[in-house]
């Protein structure tokens, strides 16, 4: 994927578009993968180091939300307007109503585990509400699977794989 936007000290690739009034902190990346739509309305504030990733549709962050230094968000859905995101949060698939806060450091979102390779989400998770709230090692392994194909974890003592 080639840069699809310029702005001093962030990177945006695929379908992104940023609204004019936008506060970006330095090392912001931005992506949208094929098909899929990343929009950032105005008087949204983007902290050190944020990543967001549209993924399997649509990704919208309202007006005058906040996202922290190190947040992470990933997948499809909203971040209502005025909302605020503590640093080094993690949320997929957010659908986030105005004016709600997530603590620092929190990990979740709604999303369908059988969805992450890529593929289309399964009609029995259609429904938001019906979704589960991702926490523990479990979400979070898969996830890491998601973002990073070929990660390999390290063995129970600590050390590095076999090559």
């Amino acid at each position: 994927m080639q840069p699809s936007c310029q702005n001093s000290g962030v990177q945006c690739y695929g379908q992104v578009t940023l609204a004019a009034g936008v506060a970006i902190s330095d090392g912001v990346i931005l992506v949208a993968d094929p098909g899929c739509h990343l929009v950032v309305a105005a008087g949204v504030c983007l902290g050190r180091g944020v990543l967001v990733r549209a993924s399997r549709g649509h990704l919208i962050i309202e007006t005058g939300a906040n996202l922290g230094s190190g947040v992470l968000v990933v997948g499809q859905g909203r971040i209502g307007a005025h909302s605020c995101i503590g640093s080094n949060s993690t949320l997929v698939d957010p659908d986030l109503q105005s004016s709600q806060v997530v603590a620092p450091g929190w990990l979740a979102g709604q999303f369908d585990p059988l969805a992450l390779d890529g593929s289309e989400p399964s009609a029995a998770s259609s429904t938001p509400a019906d979704l589960p709230y991702v926490y523990g090692k479990t979400q979070l392994e898969q996830l890491l699977k998601t973002l990073f194909p070929y990660r390999q974890p390290l063995k129970a003592n600590g050390t590095k794989p076999n090559p």
